[in-house]
Formats: structure tokens, C-alpha cells, sequence
């Protein structure tokens, strides 16, 4: 999430599943003060050791999670991680990466959040199978309903 996209996504979208800087923790919480409500938020995270994804590691999380409880109107709700694409069309990768998530989520992330249903959102049009086989209780479907993105 970029912050001048703040102030549009708190206004119309009622997730945000992106966030993994505190800049824009706060930014999501003052808007949602001006607003009077609570906003939900993913954090994302990446659980691959794969440096070219974006995404919070395991310490980072945990920190991130100790931070978020100074803004009073962010709701952590969960977590969100993206495959890395070069391992796309390889199952048996993809299901170690999502299943090693998941435990991460339950065992170390999901005992620290307040809300009764926490989310995984693991998995997008291509791997989504594997996501949910593996845990995930949320999906990112868009390329199957919409198509692919044209180039800019």
C-alpha cells in the first residue's frame, strides 16, 4: 500500500491486505479516526526467505503486531502472503510455502490477535487450490473472474 492511496482505499475498500509498514499503520488509523470506525487490515508477510518478494518475516511480524497496539482504530485481522512466481506452476513448492504459513500463522501470529476468526489470505488465481488445501481462509481470485492485466 502506498500512502497516497491511503486516504482513497480507507474510504472504499473495507480490507486492506497489504500493510507491513507502520508509516502506513498510522496513516489507515487517522483516517479511520476522522471516520469514527474501526479498519480491518492483513499484514503481509513472507514466510519464503525469496528476496524478491515484499512482506514481513516472522520477527518482523511479531514486532509489527506489538506496534499495531498503539493505533486504536486498526484491526489486525490476519495475514496475507503472495507465492514467489517463479515457483507458480510447481504444486509440490507451493504447498510446502502455504502449509509452512500456516503453521507459522497458528502456532505464532494467530494466538496474539484479538478478533474470534482470524484470516490467511494464501493463495490467488493459479494456486488458490493448494492455498485452501493448506490452510487458507481467504482467496485472491481477480485474474479468474476479470482476466489478465494489460500492460501499462
Amino acid at each position: 500500500m502506498q500512502s497516497n492511496k491511503v486516504k482513497f482505499a480507507v474510504e472504499k475498500c473495507d480490507l486492506i491486505q497489504s500493510i507491513q509498514q507502520e508509516k502506513i499503520l498510522s496513516l489507515i488509523n487517522k483516517r479511520a479516526l476522522n471516520q469514527k470506525k474501526i479498519y480491518p487490515i492483513l499484514i503481509q508477510v513472507d514466510f519464503s526467505n525469496v528476496s524478491s518478494l515484499k512482506g514481513l518475516n516472522v520477527e518482523e511480524t511479531l514486532k509489527f503486531l506489538e506496534i499495531s497496539k498503539n493505533y486504536s482504530n486498526v484491526e489486525i485481522q490476519g495475514i496475507m502472503t503472495i507465492a514467489p512466481l517463479e515457483y507458480e506452476s510447481d504444486q509440490r513448492v507451493l504447498r510446502k510455502l502455504f502449509s509452512k504459513t500456516t503453521e507459522i500463522f497458528n502456532n505464532q501470529i494467530k494466538p496474539l490477535l484479538v478478533i474470534e476468526n482470524p484470516q490467511i489470505s494464501m493463495g490467488m488465481s493459479n494456486d488458490f487450490d493448494v492455498a485452501i488445501e493448506e490452510g487458507s481462509t481467504m482467496v485472491r481470485i481477480g485474474t479468474s473472474i476479470f482476466g489478465p492485466r494489460l500492460p501499462i
